[in-house]
């Protein structure tokens, strides 16, 4: 049986939740944990197709009254052309799956006698059809953070009420399984995550800049490397103060994180107000692009507008927008010296570049100097790119 799961770095944005403190030692690889959890399910239950469905940590903690606005998304699935719909979501009130996750209760349709919870959508993905479901939550400690869901009883009509029982007994093990995988991950992602906002820190910034530089050098591919800056992020901490400009940063992250979603792409907080994105693989040119990305993203965004434990929404908007410096590293000329040389001498021009694009007016893009000593900078407003 094929079984196919989102990619590590993918698969984490789903399991990276507030643990206690865990165990030591190597950490398990997340997408073997769910690989393991589809093949024991179907020994237990064999059916014609399965998958896991995991809702979004961040979307739930903006929500926390709300579950109804989450998403369930297929994190790992095996069947016919299963990889059709890895990576897709589904409102978490969408039929058996939904109601098993809004309620925290097993679920089952017998020979698909409840049109309503049936999956058209997918069906008409896969060319199949649905004769049957069995649902049962996955619990981490009080919260249900996804499901398990098997499809069309292999070699019976339909699934029965004891099968429910034992897949809903199975899913206690499949709970340990996901914690134990949290909290062996959970110590090796403490020394490389910002507290506040999830991602990347500086030190890990610095190991990982090193390593992709290696790669890079060895293989001749581009890499680029961002730095942004907030703009007018005082204006914030002074007005409405320092708790309200934290949580200011950590939607930022998750901005940043949901724009470059799918890129490979190494998000930092780099220190106050300031981040820093490695692009491995990317040209100046597409770098640009996803800077672009970033900054009409930010520029657009209205911070603070949920209703959070008593407090009234803010809606912050019009008011922070961000300033981003690109350095390419073959197509600047940063080559020469040590490779502690040259990645120091990378981080500069992206950083002088951010300057630049801050001291040109804000809410700007800058590929910094030319080999001239000319300034170049990008206005998103003049829609250009900078003539090189």
């Amino acid at each position: 049986m094929k079984i196919h799961t989102l990619g590590k770095g993918r698969i984490e944005k789903f399991l990276r939740r507030l643990m206690s403190q865990g165990s030591r030692g190597s950490a398990p690889k997340l997408d073997e944990v769910l690989k393991e959890i589809l093949v024991k399910a179907d020994e237990f239950v064999p059916s014609e197709a399965g998958s896991i469905l995991l809702d979004d940590p961040y979307i739930k903690s903006e929500h926390i009254d709300d579950p109804f606005k989450n998403q369930l998304h297929f994190v790992a699935c095996f069947g016919s052309e299963a990889e059709k719909v890895l990576g897709m979501t589904i409102p978490a009130t969408y039929g058996i799956a939904g109601k098993t996750y809004i309620t925290a209760r097993p679920y089952m349709n017998e020979n698909g006698n409840k049109k309503e919870d049936l999956h058209d959508a997918i069906d008409k993905k896969l060319a199949t059809k649905t004769r049957s479901i069995l649902c049962v939550p996955i619990v981490l400690g009080r919260s249900v953070c996804g499901v398990i869901e098997l499809i069309n009883r292999r070699g019976k009509k339909s699934y029965t009420k004891d099968e429910m029982k034992l897949l809903e007994i199975f899913a206690g093990y499949t709970s340990t399984l996901i914690q134990n995988a949290l909290d062996a991950n959970r110590n090796e992602e403490l020394t490389k995550r910002d507290d506040l906002t999830g991602l990347f820190n500086d030190r890990y910034f610095h190991r990982q800049l090193s390593e992709e530089l290696k790669k890079a050098k060895r293989s001749g591919r581009n890499i680029s490397l961002l730095f942004l800056d907030l703009d007018n992020f005082k204006q914030v901490n002074d007005s409405y103060g320092h708790l309200v400009g934290s949580r200011t940063l950590a939607e930022v992250g998750h901005l940043i994180r949901d724009a470059l979603e799918g890129e490979n792409a190494s998000i930092v907080r780099y220190g106050g107000d300031e981040f820093a994105i490695i692009l491995p693989g990317k040209s100046r040119d597409e770098a640009y692009l996803l800077a672009e990305r970033v900054r009409g993203v930010i520029q657009h965004a209205v911070f603070l507008k949920e209703k959070m434990r008593g407090e009234q929404p803010y809606n912050i908007a019009g008011v922070i927008t961000c300033s981003v410096g690109i350095s390419s590293f073959f197509e600047d000329g940063l080559e020469g010296g040590s490779l502690e040389e040259e990645k120091i001498a990378f981080i500069r021009h992206a950083d002088k570049a951010m300057y630049i694009a801050k001291e040109s007016g804000k809410n700007n893009i800058s590929f910094g100097e030319k080999q001239d000593g000319s300034i170049a900078a990008i206005s998103p407003h003049a829609a250009r790119k900078a003539d090189w």
